[in-house]
Formats: structure tokens, C-alpha cells, sequence
């Protein structure tokens, strides 16, 4: 588990390079359920598959995404997953 403080914090680029070298070609969501919700934060479980450019599956991962509202914007501040 690893918390976002600041946008850009997370090398976007690495990511999809290692994801890319492993088959992958695009993601979609499978569920987008909100758990709990207030004026500042909201949690949701997710779940989400990952797909080769053929359109076979790689792999599907559930996940618990916190967002949050600060400073005037939504954004993801953390998320807890067994994806790689």
C-alpha cells in the first residue's frame, strides 16, 4: 500500500512499460461499487481485469481506492491491491 501525496507522484511511465513488457495492452473495470462515502472522502472497492491486445485475459485484481477531496479537486489518495 503506498499513499499519493502530491499529483505525478506515481511514474505513470514505468508502470505502463513493465505492464506493456508482460503482454498487457488495456484494462477495464469490472465493479465500481462506493463503500462509504462523506463530503471529503469516499472509498471504493473495485475490481478490474487486464487484457492482452488479442483480448485474452492476463489477470483480475481486486482493489480498495480511497479518494479524496483536497485543495478544490478529487483525487486518488490511496490504493490497496495485490496487482503488480
Amino acid at each position: 500500500m503506498r499513499i499519493l501525496n502530491e499529483p505525478g507522484e506515481q511514474d505513470v511511465e514505468r508502470i505502463r512499460e513493465n505492464l506493456t513488457a508482460r503482454g498487457w495492452h488495456h484494462s477495464g473495470w469490472d465493479k465500481r461499487n462506493i463503500v462509504h462515502a462523506s463530503a471529503s472522502k469516499v472509498h471504493v472497492d473495485t475490481q478490474f481485469t487486464r487484457y492482452r491486445a488479442d483480448g485474452t485475459v492476463i489477470a483480475s485484481y481486486e482493489s480498495l481506492y480511497v479518494l479524496t477531496y483536497e485543495a478544490g479537486r478529487w483525487g486518488i489518495k490511496l490504493r490497496s491491491s495485490f496487482a503488480p
